[in-house]
């Protein structure tokens, strides 16, 4: 498989943590981020550099006019999809074959994932290994990681962290997160996570692309 150039690696690494900071709940520094145009202004820029312009359109109506009331009401949104009565669950072992019994199964096998390559969730954290943003921190990381490992010049631990990139995409992001994303554009009041996830599921779908391979220059 051909290797992805390492811009476009960094530049997926840092758009996997903007996306992560977004679902996480809202903080004051986040908001400000998202009120002084920081963070729109970055995801826009990276998503204009790895092709993905198309879902930004209603992130950007989403934070236009108007945008002060949103955010202050975006702590409440949050709460209402994600937490209180999970109307939108934002771990992978809620939807499809992963509920259940399925569910033990599937969070050994990502936390198996997080362990190999030394990636651990806090102790102090709440979320659990499935969650979105925590699996979004990861592929961010193997990204990065894969990076590293070809500017030392080892090769064989660059496809390493390759090969693990796709499969914890195509086992642990890709099956579920469409569903998610369905369920926020049902349930959102706001049009922030909804454009949110528009994104997202933009950016997990340009790792499982058949194009993916392709990308060789600027190496």
């Amino acid at each position: 498989m051909t290797a992805i150039a390492t811009a476009t690696l960094m530049a997926r690494a840092r758009l996997a943590h903007l996306l992560a900071q977004g679902f996480a709940y809202p903080d004051a520094a986040q908001r400000e981020a998202l009120a002084s145009g920081e963070y729109l202004g970055e995801l826009g820029a990276l998503a204009g550099a790895l092709g993905l312009e198309a879902a930004l359109p209603a992130l950007e109506a989403a934070l236009g006019e108007g945008t002060g009331t949103d955010l202050s009401r975006l702590e409440g949104e949050h709460t209402y999809l994600f937490q209180r009565n999970v109307l939108c669950p934002l771990n992978g072992s809620s939807y499809g074959r992963n509920r259940g019994l399925g569910a033990i199964h599937d969070l050994a096998d990502v936390a198996s994932f997080y362990g190999v390559f030394g990636f651990q969730v806090s102790s102090q954290a709440k979320e659990l290994a499935d969650h979105l943003c925590v699996e979004l921190e990861f592929l961010g990381a193997l990204c990065a990681k894969e990076v590293y490992a070809r500017e030392q010049g080892w090769q064989e631990r660059a496809e390493v962290c390759a090969d693990a990139r796709a499969r914890f995409v195509a086992e642990h992001l890709a099956p579920w997160l469409p569903q998610l994303a369905a369920r926020v554009r049902e349930h959102a009041r706001l049009r922030f996570y909804p454009a949110l996830a528009a994104v997202a599921e933009a950016a997990v779908a340009l790792e499982t692309a058949p194009t993916n391979a392709a990308e060789g220059a600027g190496r």
